[in-house]
């Protein structure tokens, strides 16, 4: 039974709550602040107030290191240090009305959303905007929208995925700004977003779909119908393949990621509707309400389950199971079934030896567990016809015999049924000898007492009908010569039904992990050697196909890296998203993030030349140049500031020119004009030209040469 305990009661409404790392979770409220709490046993960590923290506050996020506060009002992003509760920096929006803000898992970047459907970049110790990173909706059709938002931020890794009006669904990349990619499958507003991998993501529209969606393929995977709408957040159970799913109701659902479907609709009821969830490593769901409560809910776990086991408390552990069936996929399970398999065992022997006093005994504690009735119910029915079963059996009657055991499946227990498995294996062994010493006439005649039982037919066919193609399969499935196990499955899909083939897939797709691994270790060889086996395999001829290119592209890496040419292996990395997350690709992205990290440094002191020195030739990237471009603008927008709080107009009159004939203008521009004309008295004198495109910079020769 899960039970539900009250953690806190909260004074003023919730405005933000969030899971952190180390088993805490963090939420500022309207009139009372911030907290930091620990997961476990709701004790406070943590308290945090400032006048700008307020019911005028407009969004606000903590660092996932439980570090760092930012919040926003209508002019300013302010980030604080949470414990000397100093503010470090206060970056004055100019007016972008943020609505959401977002730590990413590094901690050191925020992410904002506004209510134009801008989404924008800062940095925790910088002054200022890093950069635009994309606006909604992805495709404008109305310009007259009465109503813009940016509805949803989430991250994995260095990946972003943001949606908003229009229901598009940006993903990018922070630190590179490259293959950013738009899902548009869906015209929903989604609050709710998830990835389950690099390639994979899930997201909760406003109509109550859930829809898994291949990043890499651009494509929906598949979809299911919630029985709410306006799922508003989905979460994973740790060390699990379950995510938890909520709305505006007062109930949560279980969603397996791995089937994609329902497990449970009405998994847990609260008192009133739930606003926000947090899971915490052990299983601790934290869950706030809107009648201001947070309830902390021990989800029982694998660790509850192996208690039950270890105190024998056998019942109570299967009934633990039918109320939690996510525990079916633990070991413990596993091991539970093993304790009720062996009593299963021992109670069937009882009964062949007609001791129903000592069966009885040993299936006491299972009869009223839900999960066994059936099969403790089928074990005495199937011992009602024993008696026949080993008639049957001394009369060599196997068809019946294995018919029976089939219909009653207790009865495979018996060493009757143990006996005819024995004498069929050592018929088909033999039977097997003598079709490789070309003596198929021997072999049906071992096969005679087995002609009848339906089970055997397809085996003992195959072998009369199809020896050396037999013979072949075993010698090919021996080798695990994959592609000439298939040749042969194509020949005759007898095969195919083989319990052997269901494993040599499974061996297949354990090999295919292996490939990809060699691969990402730049074990290139190895990869190859084992893409052979499985080459012209039936069902992995596009893998086979791209796992070879995975090899050629990880090859060309390499040698590029060797010849110390980074522009060109960054080009590729780009090019070819999969290297990202080989342990070359991943030097490589921790080599560029201290690159950034140190031009974002110079960029938030005006000084141009220190972005182009730190990046070199590597300024002109193409695959990469929003995020440089975003650099240099920065770099620009901060020496105009400075000149304008120095009153120095020429200088700052000096850079706008030199701005615009650089990056053409734009709106981060035209608000330092303005300012620029207010403060001097002065117009600019700027002339209409044409339009250029965003990129234009890379064509000048004062920041390329």
């Amino acid at each position: 039974m899960r039970i539900i305990n009250e953690c806190q009661r909260v004074r003023s409404k919730i405005t933000f709550f969030t899971q952190l790392n180390n088993n805490l979770y963090a939420y500022s409220t309207q009139h009372h602040g911030a907290k930091i709490i620990q997961g476990q046993d709701c004790t406070q960590l943590l308290s945090y107030k400032n006048e700008h923290l307020n019911f005028d506050t407009t969004a606000s996020c903590f660092s996932p290191d439980a570090k760092l506060i930012a919040f926003a009002t209508s002019t300013h992003l302010h980030i604080a240090d949470l414990k000397s509760t100093k503010i470090l920096k206060s970056i004055y929006t100019d007016h972008e009305h943020l609505s959401i803000i977002s730590f990413d898992p590094s901690s050191q970047y925020i992410v904002a959303g506004n209510r134009y459907g801008r989404v924008l970049l800062y940095r925790y110790n910088s002054n200022s905007q890093l950069s635009r990173l994309c606006s909604f909706p992805y495709q404008r059709v109305d310009t007259k929208i009465k109503k813009n938002f940016v509805s949803s931020i989430t991250f994995y890794k260095n990946l972003l995925a943001v949606s908003g009006y229009g229901g598009a669904i940006f993903i990018l990349d922070i630190s590179s700004r490259s293959n950013k990619t738009v899902l548009l499958h869906s015209t929903s507003p989604k609050k709710a977003l998830y990835f389950i991998d690099e390639n994979n993501i899930i997201s909760g529209d406003n109509k109550g779909k859930l829809q898994l969606i291949s990043i890499t393929q651009n494509s929906v995977i598949s979809d299911i119908s919630l029985p709410f709408t306006k799922t508003a957040q989905i979460l994973p159970i740790p060390n699990s393949k379950y995510l938890m799913v909520h709305a505006n109701t007062d109930t949560l659902a279980i969603i397996d990621s791995k089937e994609f479907k329902i497990l449970h609709s009405n998994y847990l009821k609260f008192d009133d509707t739930i606003e926000n969830i947090a899971i915490m490593e052990n299983s601790t769901l934290i869950v706030s309400l809107a009648n201001k409560k947070i309830v902390r809910v021990d989800i029982p776990n694998r660790n509850t389950l192996n208690s039950l086991i270890l105190h024998n408390s056998i019942d109570e552990a299967y009934a633990l199971v039918a109320e939690e069936p996510m525990l079916m996929d633990t070991l413990e399970y596993k091991s539970l079934e093993k304790i009720y398999n062996k009593t299963y065992k021992d109670a069937a022997l009882a009964l062949v030896n007609q001791n129903i006093a000592l069966a009885n005994q040993l299936m006491e504690m299972y009869k009223n567990v839900s999960l066994k009735k059936e099969s403790v119910a089928l074990l005495y029915r199937s011992f009602e016809h024993y008696n026949r079963f080993k008639t049957l059996y001394l009369e060599k009657k196997y068809a019946l015999s294995y018919a029976m055991s089939e219909k009653y499946p207790a009865l495979k227990l018996t060493k009757q049924y143990e006996g005819m498995e024995e004498r069929w294996k050592e018929a088909f062994t033999n039977a097997q000898r003598h079709i490789i010493l070309k003596k198929p006439d021997f072999a049906k005649a071992l096969f005679s007492d087995w002609m009848t039982v339906s089970s055997k037919r397809p085996i003992i066919n195959l072998i009369l009908k199809h020896n050396s193609l037999f013979i072949d399969f075993l010698k090919a499935i021996e080798a695990q010569d994959f592609k000439r196990v298939n040749e042969i499955a194509l020949e005759n899909s007898l095969f195919t039904q083989m319990p052997i083939y269901d494993t040599l897939n499974s061996d297949i797709s354990r090999s295919v992990n292996r490939i990809q691994t060699n691969i990402k270790i730049n074990r290139i060889d190895l990869a190859k050697k084992s893409l052979q086996k499985i080459k012209g395999t039936v069902g992995f001829s596009q893998k086979v196909e791209e796992l070879y290119s995975m090899c050629d592209d990880m090859t060309e890496l390499q040698a590029l890296y060797q010849k110390n040419n980074f522009y060109a292996c960054y080009e590729l990395l780009d090019a070819h998203t999969h290297l990202y997350y080989s342990e070359l690709g991943e030097l490589l992205q921790k080599h560029w993030s201290k690159l950034i990290d140190d031009c974002e440094g110079y960029a938030s002191k005006g000084n141009i030349q220190g972005v182009k020195a730190t990046l070199g030739e590597l300024i002109t990237l193409n695959s990469r140049k929003d995020r440089i471009g975003d650099l240099l603008r920065v770099s620009f927008q901060v020496q105009t500031k400075y000149f304008l709080s120095k009153k120095r107009f020429r200088s700052a009159q000096s850079v706008i020119y030199a701005y615009i004939d650089i990056f053409s203008k734009d709106s981060e521009i035209s608000s330092l004009m303005k300012k620029y004309e207010a403060l001097s008295k002065k117009k600019l004198a700027i002339t209409q030209g044409e339009d250029r495109s965003r990129d234009s910079w890379l064509y000048s020769s004062i920041i390329t040469d």
